[in-house]
This record gives C-alpha cells, structure tokens and sequence, in this order.
C-alpha cells in the first residue's frame, strides 16, 4: 500500500483538508490522559508519514495551528518536534547538500539540456526511432521524445504534462497552469521560463494529449496513469537520454534557468519559485543536488 491508501484507510482521506476536520473533532473528545496517548498515537502517524524532515516540521506546525485556533492547545506538546533533534537533523542535512553540490556543481545541466533538447527535436523532425522492439510504433517513439523536450523545457512535472499542464505566454515567460501541487491555496499556476519557442511546446503537448486520448486519461487518477506508463517511460528514457529518471529532467530545467538567465538570488528561494513548490516545506532543496 502506498502513502495515499495507508492515510486513507487510517482517517478516510489522504487529504489534509479532509483530514483537519476529523483532527479536531477527535481532539474535542479527549478528556482523559489515555485519551490523549489514543489521540496522539492516531494523528502521530499523519505527521511523520512524510517524505523529509522539512515536510514533518511543517505538518508538526499544521497540527499545533488547527489546535490552537480551536482552543485545544494542551494537545499540542504531543505534536511538537524538539529543537535539538530538528536542529541536529537540519545540519547534517545542510552538510549533506553541500558535499552533494559539489559533485552537482560539476555537471554543465545546461549544456546537457540544450544539446538534449537539440537532439530530441532533430529526431522529432527526422521521424527517428531508436527502439529496437517489434511491439514499438513510431507514433510511440515520437511521444516519448516530445515529452522529455516538453519536460526540459519547462521543468513540469510527469503528471502534468500527461494530464493537467496548460500553457501560455506571458513576455518573456510562460504561464504554467493545472499543476499537480499548489503553490499555496490561493495560487494554483506559476510564471516561469520555458526553454524552447512556446510554439513548438504547445504543439508537443497537444501531440501527447492527443497521443493518450487512447487511454482515457482523462477519467484515470494519477497512479492509474503513472502504473500504465511509468515503466514505458523509464525504458524510452534510457534510449533516448540516459540513465537518467524522468525527476532528473525538472532539475536540469531549473538549473539551466538559474545559470541561462544568470539569477543572482539564492539557488533554492530561485527553484521553489519556478518550480512551483510551497515555499514553507522547501522541496527545492533537492533538485539542487541532482
């Protein structure tokens, strides 16, 4: 079972708008110390079913808010992370970033991801294929091939791009919406690069639109779709880049804006903008490394 079905089957959503709801009104019914060890086993297992330390840190502070908002601050010691643990873990983490950047900083990603970007179109134009399989169309060769251009050039997520991803120009940037994770509540798009004509990106994902309309991907979920395709995916990945996964792709997006444009700002507050990420869990930190 996965992160969304573990959550579900534990509070009935995987949702934290859902799962608020249920937080407090559990929280309503405890009177008794036994009650708060139940309460806080249950809801403990929300918290630290995340993917880093930034994301728990976060979902710690979410909880002790709603708390206190509902006047059931004597719970939220069960729901505080310790200074010195956080703080230890958030060092060797930084170190680990640093020694990680210096292998990253090494790799020219906007040399690579130009001459990819040159090389995928080049085959698109030319109707290469460089699939040795029987099974394999060309139709199949040339999605594959417009996706990773589309995923270079603008940094969106897998997802996105097969699904949800709607783009427009805005002067010297694109406008980027139906994206997979919000920003925050009152955001749901985001102003940023693209590293080809805008033309051509639009013309590559109507063709992987129009390319899925055989699988109905519009009425499937997100891990329907990434079950049927993922592995597909990683294998044309191989034969057209490297031996690379397709997150490697929206790294090599946001470092070859950070160098192209010659951004002076700091490298992750620069990602998490162009990236799309909530700026207060600082996913960006990991595409820094890549």
């Amino acid at each position: 079972m996965n992160r969304e079905k573990i959550l579900s089957v534990v509070y009935g959503s995987h949702m934290w708008k859902d799962i608020k709801i249920s937080f407090i009104d559990e929280a309503k019914k405890v009177n008794t110390k036994n009650d708060v060890m139940k309460f806080v086993n249950k809801y403990m297992l929300f918290m630290v079913f995340e993917s880093s330390i930034h994301t728990i840190k976060n979902r710690s502070a979410d909880l002790r808010k709603e708390l206190k908002e509902n006047d059931l601050e004597f719970l939220c010691d069960g729901f505080t992370i310790d200074g010195s643990i956080y703080g230890s873990i958030k060092q060797e983490y930084k170190e680990k970033v640093l020694e990680e950047n210096k292998v990253s900083n090494n790799f020219n990603h906007l040399e690579f991801t130009e001459d990819t970007i040159k090389t995928l179109i080049n085959n698109i134009d030319n109707k290469v294929s460089l699939s040795k399989s029987n099974m394999s169309k060309l139709e199949d060769e040339l999605f594959y091939q417009k996706l990773f251009v589309l995923a270079l050039a603008t940094g969106r997520r897998q997802i996105e791009l097969l699904k949800t991803l709607t783009l427009k120009k805005k002067k010297d940037l694109a406008v980027y919406e139906g994206l997979s994770k919000k920003r925050n509540d009152d955001i749901s798009f985001c102003e940023a690069p693209i590293l080809i004509d805008i033309k051509i990106a639009k013309k590559y994902l109507s063709d992987v639109r129009e390319y899925l309309e055989k699988y109905n991907v519009q009425s499937l979920s997100a891990n329907q779709i990434n079950s049927k395709l993922n592995g597909r995916i990683g294998n044309a990945i191989k034969r057209y880049v490297g031996d690379y996964k397709f997150h490697f792709f929206r790294s090599c997006y946001a470092h070859s804006c950070y160098t192209k444009f010659k951004i002076k700002s700091d490298k992750v507050d620069y990602f998490t903008q162009i990236l799309g990420h909530k700026e207060e869990i600082l996913p960006a930190h990991a595409y820094t490394n890549k």
